[in-house]
């Protein structure tokens, strides 16, 4: 659904969707968890460093054979 605010006019999407998965055992009300958790601090935002992306390109290179 797409919102134009009022006051602003900023324009805001929400989603409507709900996706499930059909995974036996899995606890239905927390989601899928990734399988690496990256924290980032204030300072990597601020100086535009994506952690995950630096992450991400080191697991590719230690399991690259």
């Amino acid at each position: 659904m797409l919102l134009t605010l009022p006051h602003t006019g900023i324009r805001v999407s929400i989603a409507r969707i709900t996706f499930a998965t059909a995974v036996a055992g899995m606890n239905k009300g927390n989601g899928i968890k990734p399988d690496y958790f990256i924290k980032s601090s204030f300072e990597s935002i601020k100086q535009n460093v994506d952690k995950g992306m630096q992450y991400a390109l080191e697991l590719i290179k230690t399991t690259i054979y």
